[in-house]
């Protein structure tokens, strides 16, 4: 998987077939394979990358791979590619390896690649641990699958190898109380719905560029990796989660053909679920949580309910949303008398400005706005949040 250059970055994986041995499993931890010639910085971004990867690997209780962590440089991607090739697991060019973040292989389950960089992407809720969870289910699905060959069809499901991968990718945020899934769902959703493609089609735009997708090319990586991972969490809620990330994956090994095991371990065609997926999709709407709190006194009993919406703080060209409104979106808090300022992210000046104390929407798009809550104290918390703006 690596990260492609676009407006809002997302995630994209390219592995390849090599006819070896099934790896051997570690006792303790992957090998690690780095890169001497790290920068200082590169060694900090390393670290934390390697603990990550360590991290994941043991939650999945699968080690028997090789990391490599290269500079972020052509000669660190390289030396890179060279690497993964010694143990015959291609990853893609040096090329690709430069332009990503992160490359696993999901059919032989042997090595994962990552560059030594620090992976924060708010807009998307990715984070150095949420890409090692995704790169390392890619390796647990080579092991849930038998380490067998790609099998028919598998260009046809590629939304499941990536849906799943960002569901265990995304684990980690709801684990750490960082998003809820509803804040994930609704985030996910603004770049799901550019799409009407089938996901069929989602998976076929992974190897085929003149399958278009959306309107606008910067949103199309966006989209294929929203909708794949929408797509694999609604299919968690109407089947089980041990049978969309584990059983799956088995059958396809099992059989070699990765729709047909979609019908069986499911008992429904891909079209059949799409259309269940499709209409849930554009149906959903972020639910709201109704509180009741009772107060006692001596003479009075007072009843009060309030309902605390999830969905985002409404921007568009012609209704602007307060700072503090986004703010306490972002789960940040606003105590009396801070004061609230923002600084609209370089990548979405296009989408949205700051007016004084709100922020209102020049298009339809993603707005996002280093919020700083600045307390009577002179306490600062900064926290980049994403506002989607509507037409």
């Amino acid at each position: 998987m690596k990260f492609a250059r676009v407006v809002l970055t997302a995630v994209i994986s390219t592995c390849s077939l090599v006819a070896v041995s099934q790896p051997a499993h570690a006792v303790a931890e992957p090998t690690f394979v780095v890169d001497p010639n790290l920068t200082a910085t590169d060694q900090t971004n390393a670290t934390q990358i390697r603990t990550a990867i360590t991290k994941a690997a043991t939650e999945y209780g699968y080690t028997g791979f090789t990391a490599v962590i290269y500079a972020p440089t052509s000669a660190g991607a390289t030396w890179a590619y060279n690497e993964v090739s010694n143990i015959s697991c291609s990853l893609g060019s040096a090329a690709s390896m430069l332009s990503g973040t992160a490359a696993a292989d999901p059919f032989l389950g042997r090595c994962m690649v990552f560059k030594a960089v620090a992976i924060s992407y708010p807009n998307v809720a990715k984070d150095t641990e949420s890409v090692a969870h995704h790169e390392m289910f890619h390796l647990a699905q080579a092991s849930r699958g038998g380490l067998r060959a790609m099998g028919a069809h598998f260009d046809d499901m590629r939304w499941m190898y990536e849906g799943t991968a960002e569901v265990a990718g995304y684990q980690p945020q709801i684990t750490d109380k960082k998003h809820t899934q509803d804040e994930l769902i609704a985030l996910m959703r603004v770049d799901a719905v550019k799409t009407s493609s089938s996901l069929t089609q989602v998976s076929n735009a992974w190897v085929d560029e003149s399958i278009l997708l959306v309107s606008d090319a910067r949103y199309r990586t966006n989209a294929m990796y929203a909708r794949s991972y929408l797509a694999a969490y609604y299919l968690t809620t109407i089947s089980t989660k041990d049978k969309v990330m584990n059983n799956y994956f088995a059958e396809a090994g099992r059989v070699g053909d990765h729709v047909a095991a979609f019908s069986t371990t499911f008992g429904m065609t891909v079209s059949e679920y799409d259309a269940k997926f499709t209409a849930w999709l554009n149906a959903w709407t972020a639910p709201t949580t109704t509180t009741t709190s009772t107060t006692t006194t001596s003479t009075t009993t007072t009843t009060s309910t309030t309902v605390a919406p999830k969905l985002a703080p409404t921007v568009s060209t012609k209704k602007a949303a307060t700072l503090k409104a986004v703010a306490v979106f972002g789960k940040m808090t606003v105590p009396s008398g801070a004061t609230v300022t923002a600084v609209v992210a370089s990548s979405a000046k296009a989408i949205c400005r700051v007016i004084g104390a709100t922020v209102k929407g020049i298009k339809k798009g993603t707005c996002r706005v280093a919020i700083t809550v600045k307390t009577k104290t002179g306490a600062k918390t900064t926290r980049t949040v994403a506002v989607p703006v509507v037409a």
